[in-house]
């Protein structure tokens, strides 16, 4: 399993520009192995969405700014 791909990433954009890989990058990572896709939670988005009201709050008990919904919220 292959933990840091951000060099991998940056070697593979490299050799795309000059026309160093042969292989198309689906087949490249395939045959790298150890690969998952990695999905949000929706327990993740919730509690981002609620960061996001916390500071909205704080921003109006200190006078700041009137609440506006976010358009998510709506």
């Amino acid at each position: 399993m292959m933990a840091e791909t951000t060099a991998f990433g940056a070697a593979y954009a490299a050799g795309l520009a000059v026309d160093l890989w042969k292989v198309p990058l689906l087949e490249l990572i395939a045959n790298l192995g150890g690969h998952r896709k990695i999905e949000p939670h929706p327990a993740a988005l919730e509690r981002r969405k609620a960061i996001r009201r916390w500071n909205d709050a704080l921003q109006r008990s200190l006078g700041l700014e009137e609440y506006c919904p976010l358009p998510d919220e709506e």
